[in-house]
């Protein structure tokens, strides 16, 4: 007599939306451009306007969906390429915040090359900027991040580290990328 014995295997997949998504860009197109990286959700391309004084700039809006109580790291949410032609220093600057962020603090860090190979917040190579912007219901309009160079024909990627608190409901930042020509 033979016996059988029957093993069932089963497997669950849960698909989760990732936990930025950039919702949209203003401006004219010039040579510094933004495009969403790898890591965002409802990616739409965004490209930037320039001033009288050479700085180039690109705003962006992004709309936090985390989950409330988590804390969570995305490391390619943007991509500034640099089209200008020349080397640009660029840097990242607050605009006013939309929604209740008394229970969500982000971080916004610039990589400092094309493909950083660590986390932003464990910069083991250099590959992120040491100053991030740090985004808060209290952070003034115009705050600013440190600032890295971008060489022409190059990118930089924008790495958010956010924490929603355990009463986060839904929030959104805006900034700009501003770059003016990096001095020789």
């Amino acid at each position: 007599m033979r016996k059988f014995i029957y093993i069932i295997i089963a497997a669950v997949v849960v698909v989760l939306t990732p936990a930025i998504a950039l919702a949209q860009g203003d401006g004219a197109p010039t040579c510094l451009t933004a495009i969403a990286g790898s890591d965002t959700a409802l990616a739409a391309d965004t490209v930037s306007e320039a001033s009288s004084d050479g700085t180039v700039s690109v705003t962006n809006h992004v709309d936090i969906v985390a989950v409330a109580g988590t804390r969570t790291i995305t490391t390619d949410a943007v991509r500034y390429i640099n089209n200008c032609g020349g080397a640009m220093e660029l840097a990242l600057v607050a605009q006013a915040p939309v929604g209740d962020w008394s229970a969500s603090t982000a971080q916004l860090f610039l990589s400092t090359t094309d493909a950083p190979t660590s986390l932003p917040t464990a910069d083991v190579d250099g590959s992120w900027g040491d100053q991030p912007l740090t985004v808060t219901g209290a952070t003034p309009t115009g705050a600013a991040s440190g600032s890295v160079i971008v060489a022409a024909g190059s990118s930089v990627q924008v790495a958010f580290a956010v924490t929603a608190g355990p009463d986060f409901d839904t929030a959104s930042m805006r900034w700009s990328a501003e770059a003016r020509p990096a001095a020789d």
